[in-house]
């Protein structure tokens, strides 16, 4: 009898296959963090400046915020807004002309700036003048004066002697026959340019006879 054929069958080698299958594998290389580069020195010279800008403007900022912070607020002196005189104007309104006559309002017509003074100057009998010290105010006329009904229509002018302006006030001729008093430091001068008598001016030298007149005006 024949003998039926026998196929051989390879074993296959267990080691052989797991080794071709992880060669089959492909490999992902592991990733390396890059290098730190060493800035270079203008780098580090752009770093520095930028720095010191971003400290000296929060320097400054804060400078700025703490003077604004404890600065007194502004004083406004109580006559600021009031109409002042210098020696020059008022030689115009008072000045002696030595005919008997004192001042010259046309000065003031047109003049830039003191067209409200040559209205009042035309509009009213009664003129006054308070000479002061803004080195040495008076709340009682200061009151006074914020009292008196239509004091805006009123030719009230004001001199302070404490600016360098005025200095020749008391050495200046055109103004003696005022009577004004050096060491007083409230005075008021009413010129009255319609006086029949020729006294045009009068004079309250101190601080109580100022008020006595201020508070009749009121």
């Amino acid at each position: 009898m024949a003998r039926a054929k026998k196929h051989n069958q390879t074993k296959t080698n267990k080691k052989q296959t797991t080794h071709a299958a992880m060669t089959a594998v492909t490999k992902t290389p592991k990733e390396v963090p890059p290098r730190f580069r060493k800035p270079t020195k203008n780098e580090i010279m752009f770093f520095r400046i930028g720095m010191l800008s971003i400290a000296l403007t929060v320097v400054i900022v804060t400078v700025i915020f703490v003077v604004n912070y404890f600065k007194d607020p502004e004083i406004i002196a109580p006559f600021d807004e009031m109409q002042h005189l210098t020696l020059a104007d008022l030689e115009y309104i008072v000045g002696d002309n030595g005919d008997g006559t004192f001042g010259d309002f046309t000065y003031f017509m047109g003049r830039e700036g003191y067209e409200d003074v040559y209205e009042k100057l035309m509009d009213n009998q009664l003129i006054y003048i308070y000479f002061y010290r803004s080195s040495d105010s008076n709340e009682e006329i200061v009151q006074a004066i914020a009292d008196i009904e239509g004091f805006d229509t009123m030719a009230f002018f004001l001199v302070d002697m404490d600016r360098p302006a005025n200095e020749g006030l008391f050495t200046d001729p055109d103004f003696e026959h005022l009577g004004l008093w050096e060491n007083n430091n409230h005075q008021l001068v009413t010129y009255d340019i319609e006086k029949e008598d020729g006294e045009f001016f009068t004079l309250d030298p101190n601080t109580s006879q100022v008020l006595i007149t201020l508070r009749k005006l009121g």
